[in-house]
């Protein structure tokens, strides 16, 4: 899964002849309608690049912790789309 930004959603939308100028939330529902994304799972990464953000200060073993979590989420992705 790509992380997309909002000017990426945004600009994949207008690109597809879409309205982009509505929040954030919808724009990523749209792109979920699609099968670009998974709304869930966005909020989680997001979540997690935040920590990684957030929490560099505490250390390698946190940092590990929070990758392992997105390989998780990646994993279960890819299993999901077999």
């Amino acid at each position: 899964m790509i992380f997309l930004k909002n000017g990426t959603c945004q600009s994949f939308l207008l690109y597809q002849g879409e309205n982009a100028n509505k929040p954030f939330l919808d724009i990523l529902n749209q792109l979920e309608k699609i099968d670009i994304i998974n709304v869930n799972e966005w909020f989680e990464i997001r979540d997690l690049r935040n920590e990684i953000a957030n929490d560099y200060q505490d250390g390698d073993e946190v940092a590990v912790n929070i990758l392992n979590s997105i390989s998780v989420i990646i994993e279960r992705e890819e299993h999901d789309k077999r």
